[in-house]
């Protein structure tokens, strides 16, 4: 039968306003795409709730408006990597859960380790100029002839914890009691917090929840937790 393009949903909205490095990030990958005569590869790489995902959504929506194509590969099909090289120029090509989907040491329908067969493609082998987005939860998953290769991931971007500086700019714009808000910020100080964890303690709060209990029951590390409650009391209660 060979291949298809299926129509999927339209590019999801991205917030209006987006916290951290993610704005200068994607304003760099576009200004690369535009100088160079050849494909572009992007590695993003951290754990699930991290920012990866809106950072896609980022890369999606600005390659809508410059109507480019966007193609979302999430199966390892025969001939995917052929059929890439042969398919639109100037396309956006989002490889979601890479290392998942593409095995480093598994062989594939011609019998190569799936990864194995996106170096040439990453490469620039082919005639195209295409801009590649891998999305990876751990390096080690990686091909190793993929991380310090600037030639085949040009960018390699890690999502990680936030920072304190990320975690009060959100909390200024959601916290309704801005009251909490010294409390919260410094409770939170040095904890591992994911956007998703961060959006939750504020849901809880804004709906009337005690903050302290809120964080003492919260789906946290328990670890970090007991430690965090003994700077808190540190720093109201001194020594």
């Amino acid at each position: 039968i060979g291949l298809w393009v299926e129509k999927c949903s339209d590019v999801p909205d991205v917030p209006v306003r987006v916290y951290g490095s993610a704005s200068s990030r994607l304003a760099k990958v576009y200004r690369a795409f535009d100088r160079r005569p050849r494909n572009t590869g992007v590695l993003l790489s951290g754990e699930a709730g991290m920012g990866k995902s809106l950072f896609i959504r980022m890369m999606a929506a600005e390659a809508k408006r410059r109507n480019m194509p966007i193609f979302i590969i999430n199966a390892d099909l025969p001939g995917i990597v052929q059929w890439l090289k042969k398919c639109s120029s100037h396309a956006l090509v989002i490889l979601d859960e890479f290392e998942k989907v593409f095995r480093k040491d598994v062989p594939g329908q011609d019998e190569v380790p799936n990864q194995d067969k996106f170096l040439s493609l990453l490469d620039g082998m082919d005639d195209g100029k295409k801009l590649y987005v891998a999305a990876i939860n751990e390096t080690y998953n990686l091909n190793k002839y993929m991380i310090n290769r600037p030639g085949r991931f040009l960018y390699h971007f890690t999502f990680g914890f936030l920072s304190q500086r990320e975690i009060v700019e959100y909390m200024e714009d959601k916290l309704v009691d801005k009251s909490q808000l010294g409390f919260l910020s410094t409770a939170l100080l040095g904890h591992r917090i994911n956007y998703d964890a961060l959006s939750c303690i504020i849901d809880e709060v804004n709906a009337g929840e005690d903050p302290k209990e809120t964080l003492q029951d919260v789906n946290l590390d328990r670890e970090d937790a007991a430690k965090q409650a003994e700077k808190i009391a540190t720093f109201l209660f001194g020594d």
